[in-house]
């Protein structure tokens, strides 16, 4: 390693197999969901479910080979298949410490309307329809009529529209058996070939057209799925190698979370001295016990698994309100989604996380001066943290244009860094 880090555009299983053991102090990485996200390659399925945790196993166990004992990892996982992460993890060796729930409040639903669906159930041969439709329009202008005449004609109400579609107009239709009778008698015969076409249309039971028009409205407002507000940071552990965590952190440094610097820090909750806290807390808390017992931490509220993604000011205008047992006062972790100078003009990476985010839950896990591990390293975003924190950083990412965005970050926050300490 150099200096500082070490990244590499290749495969995880080979480049780990050049570490020794126990070599890392913490690993922090975003692997795939293996939901075929985009249909890219790197998001795949692998076909199954047991196929997909078979594969990454195989990376995790060369993740936890080169783990030092007692060393902790976040691991991010998508919450509806999170279980595949999790088993996968475990079926690596790790034991699964916690969850931590990242909510957040800017995801896209992916949800798609169920009444759509029913409408494009059925597959529609546009090509021969604007054929149909070509002839009757055709038709229509020799004799200089007008929709409203075809529809008079046959006694539909805005129908003719339809039947005179031009591509690429989804509307296009060919009338119904009955209403094509009646139209002949006015455009008159049509050639053999659009016979044949209106023919086989009807005799495939066109009218069930109707019937999924009608089952579409059913289901009006029904969808598949709900909107993405969470995503899981899975925080795992190698076992420990020693008899106790303080012979194991004697011997390798690792086996503890650093819960005082990851503590939640609030004004209202954790005043200038913990005689203003303890006065706060005599109207809260219910046993005069508890006030005499109630000793609040000057440096904030310890932390917990749940973070949310939105400053403490927006939630409590716009969302708050909505919820009456959640009080402000009760302080939580806050991280506003990547802005797009934080990720980088040139950063086309679908998935970056927060770096705000990915410094709290590295500080939580990494002993000083420590080397963080990203087998999953994607546009960089844990190297960026480990640089500027301080640390020291392995990366690997297999995609070369993803690696080459990585590679373009770590180098920036490795000069932004020398800057800051010449400057100290």
């Amino acid at each position: 390693m150099n200096n500082r880090y070490n990244i590499y555009n290749n495969d995880s299983m080979e480049i780990l197999s050049n570490f020794n053991e126990n070599y890392f102090d913490s690993i922090i990485t975003d692997p795939p969901a293996g939901i075929d996200y985009l249909k890219q390659d790197w998001d795949s399925s692998l076909s199954s479910p047991n196929k997909w945790i078979t594969h990454h196993q195989k990376i995790f166990e060369k993740c936890f080979r080169v783990l030092k004992p007692g060393a902790f990892g976040f691991v991010w996982a998508l919450p509806r298949v999170s279980h595949r992460t999790a088993t996968t993890l475990e079926n690596s060796g790790f034991k699964i410490k916690d969850i931590i729930t990242h909510v957040y409040a800017t995801g896209f639903p992916k949800s798609q309307y169920v009444s759509d669906l029913i409408l494009k159930s059925k597959k529609i041969d546009y090509e021969s329809i604007y054929k149909v439709t070509a002839w009757i329009r055709k038709q229509k202008l020799e004799k200089k009529l007008s929709n409203q005449d075809l529809d008079n004609f046959v006694g539909s109400s805005g129908a003719a529209l339809h039947w005179v579609s031009e591509p690429p107009n989804p509307q296009a239709q060919i009338p119904s058996i009955n209403k094509w009778k009646k139209l002949l008698l006015l455009l008159g015969t049509p050639p053999e070939g659009i016979c044949k076409i209106v023919s086989d249309y009807h005799s495939n039971n066109i009218e069930a057209s109707d019937k999924l028009k009608n089952l579409a409205t059913k289901w009006q407002g029904w969808g598949t799925s709900l909107k993405p507000a969470s995503e899981h940071w899975i925080l795992i552990q190698k076992p420990l190698a020693k008899n106790n965590i303080g012979s194991n952190l004697n011997h390798f440094q690792t086996g503890a979370l650093n819960i005082d610097s990851a503590r939640i820090a609030s004004d209202d909750l954790v005043a200038k001295n913990k005689q203003a806290s303890l006065k706060f807390y005599q109207t809260k808390l219910k046993s005069p016990k508890d006030v005499k017992n109630y000793q609040p931490h000057e440096d904030g509220r310890f932390p917990t698994n749940f973070l949310i993604s939105r400053s403490s000011e927006l939630v409590k205008h716009k969302y708050l309100k909505y919820f009456k047992n959640f009080e402000l006062e009760k302080p939580y972790f806050y991280s506003a989604k990547p802005s797009k100078k934080e990720k980088g003009d040139f950063n086309t990476h679908p998935t970056v996380k927060p770096l705000k985010l990915i410094n709290y839950l590295t500080e939580l896990i990494t002993p000083a001066h420590g080397i963080i591990l990203d087998p999953f390293m994607g546009s960089g975003t844990t190297g960026v943290s480990a640089i500027l924190n301080g640390y020291k950083f392995v990366g690997i990412e297999k995609d070369p244009k993803y690696f080459s965005i990585a590679k373009k970050r770590i180098k920036g926050s490795m000069k932004k860094w020398s800057k800051e300490k010449r400057s100290a």
